[in-house]
């Protein structure tokens, strides 16, 4: 067991997921720069911050608790896990998540101070689901609740919230075009779900997949796909008037070949980098969608 080994500790963040609660805050900062000319440095460092300590968390807690209820096992198809591994000590793993929280929830006092009652409700929600995603009695992970929960939290949300903090005003818009990036988190909730759907149903894992079957649940996922593209024309055709808002329907072209392994590819250890590549997805349509913001603004 390699309690202090650093390396360890970075696997055990999943940082490639790191991205998805990235994105969001990307995607509000480029918006607040499209209502404003100006961007707050120092709000939207915190606010990274603030996500990403709070995603770290999740994943520690996914960790532990997977390990503990036993689904995650021999037959996993995701990455190494700490806890089932023996890498790094349950305990120890439970201690990681603790300290994740604790320091999203300092640096939200930052948040909260700025941002008043709308993101003290935002900011204590979001460490209550993180949690009770896959810990508690009532374990929501195993319900078909993932997708949801995924693009509510890293979709709408955050993106409004991001927005609010920098301008305290409320806006439909950061809704909007934060369902875009909320469904490209679906997209990477669903590659997940569909790597380890097999061994999900046999323990009464009850998630979309396993509710839909494999061939159902494909298409979901093509369908948030497919919304991704919309949402920039909605944007287009009620509030922007731009014709530059509509290249951002053509991000997710960038990402056909990945959309061709989740409708088609076969459910192996493979699916792990169709999941990375989900994730880029979602960074790389924060990024671009928040430079045509600046660009329009």
């Amino acid at each position: 067991m390699s309690t202090y080994n650093l390396n360890l500790w970075f696997q055990a963040t999943k940082p490639k997921t790191l991205l998805a609660g990235i994105a969001p805050v990307i995607l509000g900062t480029g918006l607040f720069f499209n209502y404003t000319n100006t961007i707050l440095p120092i709000v939207a460092i915190v606010t990274i911050l603030c996500t990403v300590f709070l995603q770290i968390g999740t994943n520690l807690v996914n960790d532990y608790f997977d390990f503990l209820t036993g689904i995650d096992n021999k037959f996993r198809l995701g990455p190494q896990r700490m806890s089932i591994s023996g890498a790094i000590a349950p305990a120890h793993i439970k201690t990681g998540f603790l300290i994740s929280f604790i320091l999203s929830f300092l640096l939200g006092i930052y948040l909260m101070n700025i941002g008043g009652l709308p993101i003290i409700i935002i900011g204590l929600t979001s460490i209550v689901f993180a949690y009770i995603y896959t810990g508690g009695p009532f374990p929501l992970s195993h319900y078909p609740l993932g997708e949801l929960l995924a693009f509510i939290f890293f979709g709408p949300i955050a993106v409004w919230g991001t927005f609010y903090l920098q301008t305290k005003v409320i806006s439909p818009i950061p809704i909007l075009i934060g369902a875009g990036q909320g469904l490209t988190a679906a997209v990477i909730m669903s590659v997940n779900n569909l790597r380890d759907s097999i061994n999900d149903k046999k323990h009464r894992k009850n998630t979309l997949f396993v509710l839909l079957g494999e061939k159902r649940g494909r298409k979901v996922s093509l369908i948030f796909i497919i919304g991704t593209m919309l949402i920039p024309i909605f944007h287009y055709l009620i509030f922007s008037k731009n014709v530059i808002i509509l290249l951002n329907a053509f991000v997710p072209l960038l990402f056909y070949k990945t959309w061709l392994e989740i409708l088609n590819a076969p459910i192996t250890s493979e699916l792990n980098l169709t999941l990375g590549k989900a994730g880029l997805f979602s960074f790389v349509y924060s990024v671009i969608y928040s430079l045509t913001l600046i660009i329009v603004s």
